[in-house]
Protein backbone atom coordinates (compact mmCIF):
# COMPACT_ATOMS: atom_id res chain seq x y z
CA UNK A 1 0.00 0.00 0.00
CA UNK A 2 2.52 2.22 1.06
CA UNK A 3 4.63 1.83 -2.30
CA UNK A 4 2.23 2.46 -4.74
CA UNK A 5 1.06 5.49 -2.30
CA UNK A 6 4.96 6.70 -3.20
CA UNK A 7 5.01 5.44 -6.78
CA UNK A 8 2.21 7.47 -7.65
CA UNK A 9 2.88 10.65 -5.65
CA UNK A 10 -0.04 10.37 -2.96
CA UNK A 11 1.23 12.33 -0.26
CA UNK A 12 0.87 10.91 3.23
CA UNK A 13 2.99 10.91 6.55
CA UNK A 14 3.33 8.23 8.72
CA UNK A 15 2.57 8.53 12.61
CA UNK A 16 4.20 6.47 15.72
CA UNK A 17 6.55 4.87 13.70
CA UNK A 18 8.96 3.88 10.65
CA UNK A 19 7.59 1.92 7.93
CA UNK A 20 10.65 -0.49 6.78
CA UNK A 21 12.15 0.84 3.06
CA UNK A 22 9.32 3.34 2.79
CA UNK A 23 10.92 7.03 2.96
CA UNK A 24 8.68 9.44 4.02
CA UNK A 25 7.50 12.21 6.52
CA UNK A 26 6.94 10.69 9.92
CA UNK A 27 5.68 12.19 13.60
CA UNK A 28 6.68 10.39 16.38
CA UNK A 29 7.34 10.47 20.31
CA UNK A 30 11.14 10.27 21.66
CA UNK A 31 10.09 6.21 22.24
CA UNK A 32 14.07 6.43 23.36
CA UNK A 33 14.39 8.78 26.09
CA UNK A 34 11.08 8.39 27.24
CA UNK A 35 11.95 4.59 27.92
CA UNK A 36 14.58 5.77 29.76
CA UNK A 37 13.00 7.97 32.07
CA UNK A 38 10.70 5.69 33.58
CA UNK A 39 14.10 2.61 33.92
CA UNK A 40 16.21 5.35 35.45
CA UNK A 41 12.96 5.85 37.79
CA UNK A 42 12.77 2.72 38.78
CA UNK A 43 16.78 2.77 39.31
CA UNK A 44 16.35 5.81 41.46
CA UNK A 45 13.26 3.73 43.62
CA UNK A 46 15.79 0.94 44.70
CA UNK A 47 15.11 -1.54 41.64
CA UNK A 48 17.97 -3.10 40.36
CA UNK A 49 16.41 -6.27 39.18
CA UNK A 50 14.42 -4.60 35.84
CA UNK A 51 12.83 -7.02 33.56
CA UNK A 52 11.57 -5.90 29.97
CA UNK A 53 8.41 -6.92 28.52
CA UNK A 54 7.24 -6.46 25.49
CA UNK A 55 5.30 -7.98 22.33
CA UNK A 56 7.65 -8.59 19.15
CA UNK A 57 10.17 -6.04 20.19
CA UNK A 58 11.61 -5.32 16.45
CA UNK A 59 8.12 -4.98 15.16
CA UNK A 60 8.40 -1.73 15.03
CA UNK A 61 10.48 1.19 15.22
CA UNK A 62 8.79 2.13 18.50
CA UNK A 63 8.85 -0.57 20.31
CA UNK A 64 12.92 -1.09 19.35
CA UNK A 65 13.28 2.31 20.39
CA UNK A 66 11.85 1.76 23.78
CA UNK A 67 14.04 -1.27 23.63
CA UNK A 68 17.06 0.99 23.40
CA UNK A 69 16.34 3.29 25.79
CA UNK A 70 16.09 0.36 28.43
CA UNK A 71 19.11 -0.65 27.44
CA UNK A 72 20.74 2.88 27.83
CA UNK A 73 18.99 3.63 31.02
CA UNK A 74 20.55 0.25 32.22
CA UNK A 75 24.65 1.00 31.38
CA UNK A 76 24.10 4.48 32.35
CA UNK A 77 23.35 3.35 35.66
CA UNK A 78 26.13 0.33 36.10
CA UNK A 79 22.62 -2.09 36.34
CA UNK A 80 23.40 -5.49 35.08
CA UNK A 81 21.52 -6.62 32.17
CA UNK A 82 20.30 -10.75 32.52
CA UNK A 83 19.31 -11.93 29.52
CA UNK A 84 16.25 -13.77 31.41
CA UNK A 85 15.07 -11.05 32.51
CA UNK A 86 14.58 -9.92 28.40
CA UNK A 87 10.71 -10.98 26.93
CA UNK A 88 10.93 -9.58 23.49
CA UNK A 89 7.34 -11.24 22.91
CA UNK A 90 4.87 -11.77 25.87
CA UNK A 91 2.78 -13.31 23.10
CA UNK A 92 4.89 -15.81 21.28
CA UNK A 93 3.19 -15.51 17.96
CA UNK A 94 1.25 -13.25 15.95
CA UNK A 95 1.14 -10.36 18.61
CA UNK A 96 -1.41 -7.72 17.36
CA UNK A 97 -3.44 -10.32 16.05
CA UNK A 98 -3.68 -11.90 19.56
CA UNK A 99 -3.16 -8.79 21.90
CA UNK A 100 -6.14 -7.23 20.49
CA UNK A 101 -8.70 -10.07 19.69
CA UNK A 102 -10.97 -10.07 21.55
CA UNK A 103 -12.39 -13.48 20.89
CA UNK A 104 -12.53 -16.11 23.62
CA UNK A 105 -9.68 -17.94 21.76
CA UNK A 106 -7.83 -14.81 21.48
CA UNK A 107 -8.49 -13.56 25.42
CA UNK A 108 -7.43 -17.43 26.33
CA UNK A 109 -4.02 -17.60 24.33
CA UNK A 110 -3.26 -14.37 25.30
CA UNK A 111 -3.84 -15.33 29.25
CA UNK A 112 -2.16 -18.44 29.12
CA UNK A 113 1.10 -16.68 27.28
CA UNK A 114 1.17 -13.83 29.98
CA UNK A 115 0.73 -16.54 32.71
CA UNK A 116 3.91 -18.73 31.39
CA UNK A 117 6.27 -15.62 31.28
CA UNK A 118 5.20 -14.26 34.70
CA UNK A 119 6.24 -17.80 35.91
CA UNK A 120 9.20 -18.44 34.11
CA UNK A 121 10.47 -14.85 35.60
CA UNK A 122 8.68 -15.12 39.32
CA UNK A 123 10.48 -18.78 39.77
CA UNK A 124 14.44 -17.33 38.96
CA UNK A 125 16.54 -17.79 41.91
CA UNK A 126 16.50 -13.87 41.71
CA UNK A 127 13.32 -12.79 40.29
CA UNK A 128 12.77 -9.21 38.92
CA UNK A 129 11.10 -6.72 41.55
CA UNK A 130 10.12 -5.00 38.30
CA UNK A 131 8.29 -5.20 34.80
CA UNK A 132 9.15 -2.01 32.38
CA UNK A 133 6.62 -2.63 29.79
CA UNK A 134 6.92 -1.69 26.34
CA UNK A 135 2.73 -0.18 26.63
CA UNK A 136 0.21 0.14 28.92
CA UNK A 137 -2.30 -2.29 27.62
CA UNK A 138 0.37 -4.98 28.52
CA UNK A 139 1.09 -3.24 31.78
CA UNK A 140 -2.15 -3.13 32.48
CA UNK A 141 -3.37 -6.54 31.22
CA UNK A 142 -0.31 -8.34 33.32
CA UNK A 143 -1.08 -6.64 36.49
CA UNK A 144 -4.52 -8.49 36.18
CA UNK A 145 -3.04 -11.78 35.62
CA UNK A 146 -0.58 -11.18 38.67
CA UNK A 147 -3.03 -10.52 40.73
CA UNK A 148 -4.64 -13.17 40.02
CA UNK A 149 -1.77 -15.36 40.28
CA UNK A 150 -1.38 -13.85 43.98
CA UNK A 151 1.27 -11.62 43.13
CA UNK A 152 0.71 -8.04 44.76
CA UNK A 153 1.15 -4.99 42.90
CA UNK A 154 3.63 -3.30 43.84
CA UNK A 155 4.38 -4.46 46.98
CA UNK A 156 6.08 -7.77 45.67
CA UNK A 157 6.23 -6.40 41.95
CA UNK A 158 5.95 -3.27 40.66
CA UNK A 159 4.55 -2.60 37.06
CA UNK A 160 5.29 0.71 34.26
CA UNK A 161 3.73 1.24 31.20
CA UNK A 162 4.18 3.63 28.32
CA UNK A 163 1.61 5.92 26.65
CA UNK A 164 -0.64 6.93 29.54
CA UNK A 165 -3.97 6.08 28.14
CA UNK A 166 -6.96 7.51 29.82
CA UNK A 167 -8.13 3.84 31.06
CA UNK A 168 -5.02 3.68 33.45
CA UNK A 169 -7.26 5.68 35.75
CA UNK A 170 -9.34 3.13 36.17
CA UNK A 171 -7.31 0.70 37.65
CA UNK A 172 -5.82 0.40 41.09
CA UNK A 173 -3.06 0.82 41.68
CA UNK A 174 -2.99 3.59 39.19
CA UNK A 175 0.14 2.43 36.62
CA UNK A 176 3.15 4.65 36.54
CA UNK A 177 3.93 5.27 32.80
CA UNK A 178 4.73 7.47 29.99
CA UNK A 179 2.35 10.38 28.45
CA UNK A 180 2.87 10.64 24.35
CA UNK A 181 1.71 13.69 23.37
CA UNK A 182 -0.90 12.25 21.29
CA UNK A 183 -2.25 15.58 19.58
CA UNK A 184 0.57 17.53 19.19
CA UNK A 185 1.57 14.23 16.81
CA UNK A 186 -1.64 14.68 15.27
CA UNK A 187 -1.62 18.65 14.89
CA UNK A 188 2.37 18.06 13.61
CA UNK A 189 1.03 15.31 11.03
CA UNK A 190 -1.47 17.44 9.48
CA UNK A 191 1.04 20.67 9.17
CA UNK A 192 3.37 17.89 7.68
CA UNK A 193 0.85 16.78 5.25
CA UNK A 194 -0.38 20.07 4.06
CA UNK A 195 3.26 20.91 3.02
CA UNK A 196 3.78 17.54 1.23
CA UNK A 197 0.24 18.38 -0.76
CA UNK A 198 1.77 22.22 -1.50
CA UNK A 199 4.77 19.98 -2.46
CA UNK A 200 5.23 16.39 -3.44
CA UNK A 201 8.47 17.06 -4.34
CA UNK A 202 9.76 18.17 -1.20
CA UNK A 203 12.28 16.38 0.98
CA UNK A 204 10.26 14.14 3.98
CA UNK A 205 10.65 15.72 7.48
CA UNK A 206 10.78 13.58 10.80
CA UNK A 207 9.55 15.94 14.01
CA UNK A 208 9.91 14.24 17.35
CA UNK A 209 7.71 14.85 20.34
CA UNK A 210 8.76 14.96 23.86
CA UNK A 211 7.29 12.71 26.27
CA UNK A 212 6.34 12.84 30.04
CA UNK A 213 7.03 10.58 33.38
CA UNK A 214 3.83 9.95 35.00
CA UNK A 215 4.91 8.77 38.52
CA UNK A 216 1.88 7.13 40.11
CA UNK A 217 0.93 3.69 42.49
CA UNK A 218 2.20 1.20 40.50
CA UNK A 219 6.04 1.38 41.80
CA UNK A 220 7.35 0.11 45.01
CA UNK A 221 10.54 2.58 46.15
CA UNK A 222 13.16 0.11 48.04
CA UNK A 223 15.14 2.70 49.00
Amino acid sequence: MYSRMLVYAFPFVLIDRKVFGIESSLVSSDNNNGFYSIVEYLIQCGHRRIAFISGNTYGSTSRSNRFSGYLQAMNDNRVPIKDEYIIHDIVPFDYNKVFYDQTIKGNDQLKKSTIAVLEKLMRLENPPTALATTNDYIALYTMNIARDMGIRIPEDLSITGFDNLPICSLFTPRLTTVAQDFSGMGQAAVRLLNKAIKNPQKKPESIQLKTKLCIYDSVKILS
